[in-house]
This record gives structure tokens, sequence and C-alpha cells, in this order.
């Protein structure tokens, strides 16, 4: 039980702070755009690992296909 809360909980955090690299690219653009740039690389770059990381395990596809994301 343990187990699955974690990898939710995990999935949750990474996503949050992949989407926060996002959508603070506009913010961070009237400042600098090297650094807005480097938010958006590394917000694309933590999303994509995120979607790696869930399709490529077999434990948590079977969990998400059995129980969803509830």
């Amino acid at each position: 039980m343990w187990e699955y809360f974690i990898a939710r909980l995990t999935i949750l955090i990474t996503l949050c702070f992949g989407t926060l690299l996002i959508v603070l690219h506009p913010l961070i653009k009237k400042e600098s755009i090297y650094l807005a740039r480097f938010s958006l690389y590394i917000g694309s770059f933590v999303l994509i690992i995120l979607v790696y990381f869930i399709v490529s395990s077999p434990v948590i596809l079977d969990q998400i296909f059995r129980y969803g994301f509830r």
C-alpha cells in the first residue's frame, strides 16, 4: 500500500515541478531570456522523463490500468 502511495506522490510532485518551470517561462522571460529558456527546457525535460518513467515501468503501468489515478 505505501509503495503505491509513495509512487503517486512522487509522480505528482514531479509533475507539479515540471509544470511550474514551464508556466513561469513568460514571467522569467521579462528578466532574463537565457534563464527563461533554461526553465522551459528543464521543465520539458522533467515532464519527458516522468512520462518515460511511467511508461517504462510495468509495475506502475499495471497499477495505473488497474486502479487509475484515484
